[in-house]
């Protein structure tokens, strides 16, 4: 697994804050990601966060990239629950 740089997950950061979710935010940015920045499985991952969880943060997006890359790891995958959960409570108030 490729760790996302800290340049990617800004530009990610960016693009959904822009278009208002992932997957079109990596739409709007990808032309600015150095194809070394480009890991394989970055739009599913994008997929991943608007179905599954609504959203992600600086504070919270490399714990997602891990779940997303190791889903039977039991350890990450409770980490990911709880941050999960966290960012789905948080959304109802929006």
């Amino acid at each position: 697994m490729k760790k996302l740089t800290e340049r990617t997950k800004d530009l990610l950061l960016m693009g959904a804050r822009a278009m208002g979710d992932f997957a079109s935010g990596l739409c709007y940015i990808e032309e600015q990601l150095y194809i070394d920045e480009y890991p394989k499985g970055l739009y599913e991952f994008c997929q991943f966060i608007d179905k599954e969880i609504g959203g992600a943060g600086s504070s919270n997006i490399d714990l997602f990239w891990e779940a997303f890359n190791h889903p039977n790891d039991k350890d990450i995958q409770s980490r990911f629950d709880i941050a999960k959960n966290k960012v789905i409570e948080i959304r109802k108030y929006l």
